[in-house]
């Protein structure tokens, strides 16, 4: 079993790139412990914050950016355990 632990950074490619993922409602399929690895720790901007997940397999967290955007790039902050090639739709 395995669990997932990160915190997101969606930007957009310009000048004045700025995280879109920031606050924005996140859903996730489990949290390990919801005082201390909240599902709202994915996208608060504090790196010494994160979300983790239940250990199971599978585990997955969706974020609503509420817009349509031409993302620049996608960065994940991953806690220091090791997880699972990882698909991002």
């Amino acid at each position: 079993m395995k669990k997932l632990l990160l915190l997101l950074l969606i930007t957009v490619s310009n000048a004045n790139s700025q995280n879109l993922a920031l606050n924005k409602p996140v859903y996730v399929s489990s949290v390990e412990s919801p005082g201390t690895n909240a599902k709202r720790y994915v996208n608060d901007g504090d790196y010494s914050t994160y979300w983790a997940s239940a250990y199971n397999d599978s585990e997955w967290v969706y974020i609503d950016l509420q817009d349509e955007y031409n993302l620049g790039e996608l960065k994940i902050h991953w806690e220091g355990s090791s997880i699972s090639p990882i698909s991002i739709n």
